[in-house]
């Protein structure tokens, strides 16, 4: 998908409307006709549409922007998750999420890979669910800013510990690089390794053993210079011989929408 992206040619116009019937095409031509999820991200409004590069007003589209075409979306079944980058973003993507009953993202400028993570992962509550057995629980999940080091603890309790998958996010910029190393220390088990950067921005490492990730462990990060944005997460599964124990909390919001 980066090579993808990183090959498109901008030519500065937002054709929501255009991408949006794009989408139902591709869930259509791969044999979903009814149903189905749409990723929608944007980061402008609807303008400079025309092929000429002319602008007649913003809002404006071939297809008369997203009110011209989210009746064609929701009559076919599609859930639209919107992510809106940035305060300049169309106003009308909730109204959108509202509509085809998906849900709305916003995320700020001026943040790191886990503003964006979180809401591709919000996105996922429309796929099938697994398993008990195979679920994935969030372990920890940490944010740094303007950081070179770093410790963090957490702790694997008797629900967890199967499939431990330790994860360092820094963005696409620090691809094929090695931005400095990280310890795990348990009272187990000890490991260091070098933090070499993969093509996808993020360094990880996944361990099995249900034996040695047990109780307290510590982790310390070390980077060769200041990095601005860096995510952590860390994610188990449970042991072969036990269910995941999970707990609901929720607010109520009112009757109003917020």
């Amino acid at each position: 998908m980066i090579t993808k992206v990183d090959g498109l040619k901008a030519l500065g116009g937002t054709c929501l409307d255009l991408g949006l019937l794009k989408g139902r095409e591709v869930l259509q031509t791969g044999g979903i006709q009814s149903g189905g999820v749409i990723i929608f991200l944007t980061d402008g409004i609807q303008r400079f549409c025309k092929n000429d590069g002319s602008n007649p007003e913003d809002g404006w589209g071939p297809e008369g922007g997203i009110a011209g075409v989210i009746d064609r979306i929701a009559e076919s079944g599609i859930r639209v998750v919107t992510i809106a980058f940035g305060p300049d973003a169309q106003d009308d993507i909730e109204t959108l999420a509202d509509r085809t009953n998906g849900k709305a993202y916003s995320v700020p400028d001026k943040t790191g890979p886990d503003a964006i993570n979180d809401p591709l992962s919000g996105s996922l509550t429309y796929q099938p669910s697994v398993p008990m057995g195979d679920m994935e629980l969030l372990v920890l999940q940490e944010a740094y800013q303007n950081v070179q080091k770093f410790d963090t603890s957490f702790t694997i309790d008797q629900f967890m510990g199967g499939d431990l998958i330790i994860t360092v996010d820094v963005g696409h910029a620090f691809a094929d690089k090695t931005i400095g190393s990280i310890l795990i220390d348990s009272a187990r088990i000890t490991v260091f390794d070098d933090l070499k950067i993969d093509s996808n921005g993020a360094w990880w490492s996944k361990s099995s053993g249900e034996e040695a990730w047990s109780g307290n462990t510590t982790i310390q990060v070390n980077l060769t210079s200041e990095i601005d944005f860096l995510a952590l997460k860390i994610t188990s599964q449970p042991h072969s011989n036990t269910l995941p124990l999970r707990t609901r909390c929720w607010t109520s919001a009112g009757s109003e929408k917020v």
